[in-house]
């Protein structure tokens, strides 16, 4: 594969790396904040959980400025969560409007979410156009079994056994 803008290679590989779909979430002075994500963690050597977050993004700010969030792991019923977390809000809080949470350990838990794991921040170091936030596990609540929710190439996805 030849591509003179080596940048557009680089966007072409990596839209070939599938990854989970989360929404963060935190609450700041009273008001729910939250964001389209993907979380990765270390269950061993003290459990661990990193997530990206937007540099500047009003989630990036409110989890900077609480030192907790909540990655509520999607399932791939749930992707119309994952598209309006990742929408602009017109307003504070909009992503929140009929949307199905409870306040646990100090953060907005999504209902129905496949797993939700609170941490208290660790460190928080830029990354681009983004924040990577690593966070200690606090927490964690786990939802129904369902199929997981997957972004590849740019699209929403979910998985099927291999044997």
């Amino acid at each position: 594969m030849t591509d003179d803008n080596p940048m557009g290679s680089a966007k072409t590989a990596l839209d070939k790396v599938a990854t989970n779909v989360a929404v963060v979430t935190t609450f700041l002075q009273g008001r729910p904040h939250g964001s389209t994500a993907n979380v990765w963690g270390e269950p061993d050597n003290g459990a661990m959980c990193l997530i990206t977050l937007r540099r500047g993004s009003a989630s990036a700010l409110a989890v900077a400025e609480t030192g907790r969030f909540a990655a509520n792991v999607l399932s791939a019923d749930q992707v119309d969560l994952a598209r309006k977390f990742a929408r602009r809000e017109p307003e504070p809080g909009w992503r929140f409007t009929d949307v199905s949470y409870e306040e646990r350990s100090g953060c907005p838990v999504l209902l129905d979410s496949l797993v939700s794991i609170i941490c208290t921040v660790e460190a928080r170091v830029p990354f681009g156009e983004y924040e990577i936030f690593t966070g200690r596990i606090e927490d964690q609540y786990l939802g129904p079994d369902r199929r997981p929710a997957l972004f590849y190439d740019r699209g929403f996805w979910t998985v099927e056994a291999l044997g």
